[in-house]
């Protein structure tokens, strides 16, 4: 069995190959950051989104029977 040469051609690893990385990790960034957005919201009453949007929940809301519950 032969080696696998990491990088394409003779194992070197080129700036297309970094730039083409970076940009995937982009990509990726931009359409997770959304979904975590969105599960963190999940968690928080209506002030707390509006207050601070990007931030973390200082405690968990949870609706019951017509009313909320905050956990905290």
């Amino acid at each position: 069995m032969r080696p696998v040469k990491i990088g394409g051609q003779g194992g070197k690893i080129r700036p297309v190959h970094i730039a083409g990385f970076i940009l995937f990790i982009l990509i990726a960034a931009a359409f997770i950051f959304p979904v975590l957005i969105s599960f963190m919201s999940a968690f928080k009453s209506n002030g707390e989104i509006l207050n601070n949007p990007v931030g973390l929940p200082k405690g968990f809301f949870v609706w019951r029977k017509g009313q909320g519950c905050s956990f905290r």
